[in-house]
Parts: structure tokens; sequence; C-alpha cells
């Protein structure tokens, strides 16, 4: 089963491997696989966070780390899902395209902690619950809008499509226009005044962080397509993993130089700053941006 998936998704051999065998003996511990199964219950039919108690009895009685078992556990469940998405009359490519977010996270977690698995299976709920779905480079999922108005356009309680940046590839202006596109079309049915309002908060919108992005950069131009309209420092840098591969641990001479974007931040923190968060909105109207000029 594993094995499918992976290729299916693009895992690593070796980590499917690795995940495959780990399951073989996990299911002769009956009591574990039986937790798997009351855990995709919960996670399928309830709407709380009972299901993550669970998974982590399973993870303890199988033996396994919590990651490594949780990444079993959601790929256990994109059987049911698959069959979801059918009597939803769902494309199987954007299911494929939706579950392939398990890849991303599985690389993540080797990165940040050198375990075949994920560390944010709270994130998953999301895409198991069909609330969330991947077009083209970007995710999204129906949300409300937080602040009392925008532009007279959006309105606090304003139903808008939160996007989400997936951490597969270049973030190409070309390819999140096309995104947009294909979101448009997607949710058409829904859209008031032919016009889709699409948010996003992310460290990429950070406007410290524009400065720090090399000019010209496609980090650059995607900040470029949103009206920033607020923004959060993070003291605790939870976002430093994204661009370092580790959790922040409050030194600067120990980090890492590989990358550009590395030195970059380097010299960001070795200069007393912190990262933090933006928010911005993109009113969308199928072909176009609306609320941004352009140059």
């Amino acid at each position: 089963m594993i094995k499918e998936f992976g290729e299916m998704t693009g895992f690593p051999p070796e980590a499917s491997d690795y995940l495959e065998e780990r399951l073989k003996e996990a299911s002769v511990k009956s009591a574990a696989f039986e937790n798997y199964l009351k855990a995709m219950d919960e996670m399928f039919c309830r709407e709380d966070k009972k299901y993550l108690e669970t998974l982590d009895i399973a993870a303890k009685e199988c033996g396994l780390d919590r990651r490594t078992s949780d990444m079993i556990f959601l790929i256990m469940s994109s059987i049911p899902l698959k069959y979801i998405y059918k009597s939803r009359n769902l494309p199987y490519e954007l299911y494929v395209d939706t579950m392939t977010d398990l890849k991303y996270k599985l690389m993540e977690c080797k990165k940040v902690y050198g375990v075949w698995g994920t560390f944010v299976t709270e994130w998953f709920q999301g895409f198991y619950s069909c609330s969330r779905y991947k077009l083209g480079r970007l995710q999204y999922e129906i949300s409300e809008f937080p602040y009392e108005n925008y532009k007279n356009i959006l309105k606090k309680g304003d139903g808008v499509y939160f996007c989400h940046i997936p951490s597969c590839g270049p973030l190409n202006e070309k390819d999140v226009i096309d995104s947009l596109k294909s979101a448009y079309a997607f949710y058409s049915d829904r859209l008031s005044g032919g016009i889709l309002p699409v948010v996003c908060s992310s460290w990429l919108l950070y406007p410290p962080h524009y400065e720090v992005f090399p000019e010209g950069s496609n980090l650059r131009k995607f900040y470029n397509l949103f009206d920033v309209i607020d923004s959060t420092e993070d003291p605790k840098n939870g976002d430093f993993w994204r661009i370092f591969d580790r959790e922040y641990d409050g030194k600067t001479e120990n980090m890492e130089e590989k990358t550009s974007l590395q030195r970059r931040f380097k010299r960001f923190f070795a200069a007393g700053n912190n990262m933090g968060a933006g928010y911005g909105v993109i009113l969308f109207d199928g072909k176009n941006i609306v609320n941004i000029e352009k140059n």
C-alpha cells in the first residue's frame, strides 16, 4: 500500500521502503493497528482533535517515532479519502495533486529532524475533510476575512480563499497566476461579483523580509502580487526551519550559509532582527489581479 502511494506522490524509494517495513511491524500488533483505525474514524467523523491523542497511543504501542507513525496513518487514511473524492465527483487528478502534500511534508521532516514522517499531522485534517485542495502551485481553502474592512470590498466575516504555499519547488510568478486561474474556475459557482478574493498569511509576506529577498527574485515577485495589509513580528522565529532546515536556537554564529537566502537571513538575524508574517490580499477577476497597480 505505502509503496503504491509513494509511487503516486513521488516519495523517495528509500522512504517508501522504510515506511512499508514499519507498517508491517505495526500490523502484527493488534492494539496499535486498532488505534490507527480508531484515529481514522475520529479524524473523518469528528470535528475535534481527539484523533491526535489516539495517534499518540498508537505510536507508543507499536514502538515507532510519533512522526513516522503519523505518516503511516495518513497514508492509510488516503484510501477512504479516495472514495470520498469519487463520491463527490472530484477528479482523481485533484486527489493525487492534493495528496502529494504528504511528500512535501515528508521531505521537510527528513531535513529538519532526520526522520521519515511528518511533524505537522494536525495540518492535514483540512485535506481529509475536503476543505483544502491543491490547485496548481498553491493550495486553497475557504475562510473568513478577519479584518473590519478592506477597501469597502471585503468586510469582517466575508468568505475568502486562503492560499497556502507548499514547499514543492520554485515559486514562479506564472505558476502562481495559473494557480489563481485554476482556483477561479474551481470555485466559480461561489464567487460574488466575479471576483476571487484570495488571502495569505506567510513569512513570505512579512515586509522586513522583502529587502532580504534578492532583487528580481521569485520571492519578491510573489510578495508584489499581494496588497499586504498587516504584519506581525515573531520573536520565536517559528518559520526559521523553512530556511535553515532546523529549529531556531537563538544562535547566529552556527547558521548554515549554503544558499544565498541563508546568507542573507544570517545577516538579518545578526543585525538583531526577528522573522514574522504578513497578511496579504489578492482580488482576482479570472485573468488579472485588480487590486494591485502594475508598474
